[in-house]
This record gives structure tokens, sequence and C-alpha cells, in this order.
């Protein structure tokens, strides 16, 4: 899989129960603030979701929805539709993470969730918005599949 961003993956996948909490004493990202790139226009040339989706394609379900909260946290009151796009990607991320531990039923709701939040996102340029869709809806988180750029 090609990745887009140049950054370094993480040294250990985070999944509750099974790893130290990146954020906590032991973690990888303990005493360092993570630093968000500025959200200018369009999703494709911003450097953390393009590192969001490395993440995904590498099964980094938490960390990527660290990156796509990070972008969120700056949409969510002024555009609202790209706002409700990383809302159903982050709710994807959460999917992932219950899948891997053994929760499927939070992870089948979580996906649904996600689901209906991207089915109601209007037009993206950038995007097809039904290609993503589909990947969502069929992806295998243990084995990912590249996202449709």
């Amino acid at each position: 899989m090609n990745r887009l961003s140049p950054r370094p993956l993480p040294p250990y996948q985070f999944l509750p129960g099974l790893a130290p909490h990146p954020e906590k004493e032991g973690g990888y990202l303990y005493g360092h603030k993570l630093q968000f790139s500025e959200f200018e226009d369009k999703f494709l040339e911003n450097e953390d979701f393009l590192y969001s989706i490395d993440l995904i394609h590498f099964s980094f379900f938490w960390e990527a929805h660290v990156y796509l909260e990070g972008l969120w946290n700056q949409l969510r009151k002024s555009r609202l539709n790209e706002a409700l796009f990383l809302q159903s990607l982050i709710l994807f991320c959460a999917a992932g993470v219950k899948e891997l531990i053994g929760s499927a039923e939070a992870a089948k709701a979580h996906r649904e969730r996600s689901m209906e939040l991207m089915n109601a996102v209007k037009k993206l340029d950038e995007f097809d918005l039904e290609k993503i869709s589909g990947w969502m809806n069929s992806f295998d988180f243990k084995r990912p599949t590249s996202f449709p750029l």
C-alpha cells in the first residue's frame, strides 16, 4: 500500500487493555503535546488527514482518530459538511478499535453510525462519497484496503 505521508508510523498500535495508552505514562506520546496542522481548504493537501489515512491503512485506528479529531475540532463550528465527513471517519476508526479488541457488537454499532453520517454528507469535491461509503461498508478491519482517493 502506498503511503500518503512521510511521517513514521507509531511504534505500536494502541488497543485498550493490550498496550499502554499512548498519552499515559509509559506510552509513546507521554509528555508530548500533539500539534495539528491547520486545515486550509482541501483534505488531500492536509498533512494530518493524509497521515490519518496512512494510519487506517496500517490498522492504527485509535491513532488515526486522534488526527481526524484534531481536524474535526477545527471545522465543527464553521464547516459543518466537512466536519460531518470527519465525524463519520472518526466513528469508523472507533469501529476498528472495537473490532480488533473483539467487541463485535460495539464495532457493528459504530460502523453503522459512521455509515449514517457518511450518507448525510453533502457533496465534497475531493471525494467520490459513494465509493467511500462502499469502502467503509465492506472494509475488513483485520485486512485494510486503500482509501478510495
